[in-house]
């Protein structure tokens, strides 16, 4: 019997691996994101505190500075295609899923990410029979680093890394993709300078 987890709402999900994407270079932050403190927190520690009381059972860093997430208190999963993109991150994550029905993919910058909609994002992909992936759309854009996958989409997922893909969107094109509506805007602001920290 597959375990579950209880959601803050009280509500219960299925084996979900939550994956806190930390391997990016911060090139225009000037330091590395997924350690950088807000409101007396690493991002990379937030972001997994939302996993968790979304219902994640699981929760991984992927990628990164191994020590120093672990020192945060972060489980670390090594991404082996690291400086690819987040691609490669999704990857790694979907590949240390073991026994998980789905991962819950977010990016540690993703300051704004809730855990009501995180839970939209899981389960409108539990809800939809036959999909692959649920990835919420906001002003018609997709948006990649908070998604939802079943394990079973690993074999897509490096194909395209095989064949030298970097960006995540154009498998929702090749892959059974339910896309999540309707969700606040401000969830998928993300931090990149520090200009941009003045508004978290």
């Amino acid at each position: 019997m597959p375990t579950t987890g209880r959601t803050s709402h009280g509500s219960v999900v299925g084996d979900v691996l939550g994956a806190v994407l930390t391997g990016g270079g911060s090139t225009r932050m000037g330091q590395d994101k997924a350690l950088l403190v807000i409101d007396g927190e690493p991002m990379a520690r937030r972001a997994g505190r939302v996993l968790a009381e979304a219902g994640a059972t699981r929760v991984v860093a992927v990628g990164g500075d191994a020590g120093a997430l672990r020192a945060v208190g972060m489980e670390v999963v090594a991404d082996p295609h690291q400086g690819h993109g987040p691609l490669a991150g999704i990857a790694a994550a979907l590949h240390a899923a073991a026994d998980a029905d789905l991962v819950m993919i977010l990016a540690c910058d993703l300051v704004a990410a809730t855990p009501g909609g995180v839970r939209t994002v899981i389960d409108a992909l539990t809800g939809a029979i036959g999909t692959e992936v649920a990835v919420p759309v906001v002003d018609g854009r997709p948006e990649p680093l908070h998604t939802a996958w079943r394990p079973s989409a690993a074999a897509v997922v490096d194909d395209a890394l095989e064949a030298g893909e970097l960006a995540v969107h154009p498998l929702f094109d090749r892959i059974a993709t339910v896309r999540v509506d309707g969700l606040d805007p401000a969830w998928f602001v993300n931090v990149n300078t520090p200009a941009d920290l003045g508004h978290t």
